[in-house]
């Protein structure tokens, strides 16, 4: 009988495919992101500009068309170097794991009402 594998994951993680905004703590200027998937307390992002583990970022989410968009602060937990996507082309260099400094209710319940709709 195979084992099953614990889902260590306390919060819901969704994929959600978004162009967002980011800066590090380093940067005043905002530059574009792809967010891959969204938690409560976190988000997986694509991007052009290499990301190092430790970088503080602000990431500016707009959660549906017409809502404010989120202003959340975290930082970069895990990366990787996206060799695969250089050769197609893709513009998108470095995957990284942010993990936000507390969660954001108003994400929250975004993800709840999609897991509810489901």
């Amino acid at each position: 009988m195979p084992k099953r594998i614990k889902n260590r994951r306390r919060h819901v993680r969704i994929p959600m495919i978004n162009i967002i905004r980011v800066r590090s703590d380093q940067d005043s200027d905002f530059y574009p992101c792809m967010l891959v998937d969204l938690s409560a307390r976190g988000a997986r992002i694509l991007s052009q500009f290499r990301i190092t583990i430790g970088d503080e970022m602000e990431l500016l989410i707009p959660l549906s068309p017409g809502e404010e968009i989120q202003s959340v602060k975290g930082k970069i937990v895990w990366t990787q170097e996206m060799d695969l996507m250089k050769e197609y082309n893709f513009g998108v260099e470095y995957m990284g794991g942010v993990e936000f400094d507390c969660v954001n209710e108003k994400i929250r319940e975004f993800i709840e009402n999609f897991v509810g709709n489901k």
